[in-house]
């Protein structure tokens, strides 16, 4: 995805060239030229209105996150997004209902059963937050930090700590750090 204001400058450079490109052939018939220029300066007037009428989005996360979610409807990274925020402002089963409707979209969104599984670990609901952990772990974004999460639930299970676990979400997040 693109955020539309990366196309503001580049557009504008598309647009001269257009303008240059129709200025060329068009020089026989100028009204064709004139045309042309006045819907070249229409869009980017548009483009300008746009721009002003957006910059109050840009104000805070929530504020971006919310108005992209009610423009672009609720696709399953808008729904974790809102989850993410409800999480933040302390609101775990808000943030739990996000999580799964994101996962009635897109039912193998890693970031979806990661995030469930935090919530689930924090209400101690420690065998739903292994379950869902399964599933994250499968992801290698997230496998490092669901072995963590493995790890801090066994030891508040057991009381020893995974010291196994938490070297190996070590060797595999050196890993994607050396890929990227």
């Amino acid at each position: 995805t693109v955020a539309e204001h990366w196309f503001y400058v580049p557009s504008a450079f598309l647009i001269a060239a257009l303008l240059f490109t129709a200025r060329k052939l068009t020089q026989e018939r100028p009204t064709i030229f004139a045309v042309a220029r006045v819907c070249a300066a229409a869009w980017l007037v548009f483009l300008a209105v746009q721009t002003w009428r957006q910059q109050g989005y840009w104000r805070d996360e929530r504020t971006f996150v919310t108005e992209t979610a009610r423009r672009a409807g609720p696709g399953a990274r808008m729904l974790i997004n809102l989850g993410q925020l409800a999480a933040q402002d302390g609101r775990p089963d808000e943030a739990l209902a996000r999580f799964k409707a994101a996962l009635s979209v897109e039912p193998q969104l890693a970031i979806a059963h990661f995030n469930i599984a935090t919530i689930a670990a924090q209400k101690a609901d420690y065998d739903t937050a292994l379950a869902e952990l399964a599933l994250a772990e499968a992801s290698p974004l997230f496998h490092p930090d669901a072995l963590v999460l493995r790890a801090r639930i066994d030891q508040v299970r057991t009381g020893i700590p995974r010291l196994d676990l938490l070297a190996e979400a070590s060797n595999s997040a050196s890993r994607i750090d050396r890929k990227s």
